[in-house]
């Protein structure tokens, strides 16, 4: 029964993670119709396999269980400390995260590239916490879980479906 809750809640974060990186996304395209007409064909890239499945699957590995977890073992050998242990890895891995999405994104608009930067080290931090919290099963279904919902509503506020 604990897993089943633990496994609601985890969805419950992944899906408001979703609308919320969405919902920035919305305001940095209304701001400059550039930038939306550039998500917008990035978008159009991208197959939902590979946004909803093996994307979130690789990403929690490489950066949550890999340098997540390496920079706890490298923090833990200058000290003791489990709260600045878990802060510093948890704060450096998601500032890789943020600085990787940068490269996904498409869009050549400085507003654009901070937002990103922004959204996704904020992202980075909370699925650091589900995987430190919870384990790498829940960060990955809580990373699928926010780039569907993501996904699924981007029709709503974009007036555009994806090509797939």
């Amino acid at each position: 029964m604990a897993h089943c809750r633990l496994a609601l809640q985890t969805l419950a974060i992944g899906a408001g993670l979703g609308i919320a990186n969405l919902l920035v996304n919305y305001g940095m395209a209304a701001w400059k119709p550039l930038i939306n007409e550039q998500m917008l064909s990035r978008w159009a890239q991208f197959h939902p396999w590979s946004v909803v499945v093996s994307g979130p699957i690789l990403e929690e590995i490489a950066f949550r269980l890999v340098f997540l977890g390496a920079l706890a073992w490298i923090a833990a050998r200058f000290t003791d400390n489990h709260a600045t242990i878990a802060s510093v890895a948890l704060g450096v891995s998601a500032l890789l995260f943020g600085v990787a999405h940068i490269f996904y994104g498409g869009v050549d608009d400085p507003l654009y590239v901070v937002g990103m930067a922004v959204k996704s080290s904020a992202a980075g931090l909370l699925l650091g916490w589900v995987f430190w919290r919870r384990g790498l099963p829940y960060s990955i279904a809580c990373h699928c879980t926010a780039n569907a919902a993501h996904l699924l509503l981007m029709p709503a506020l974009f007036n555009v479906y994806p090509r797939y």
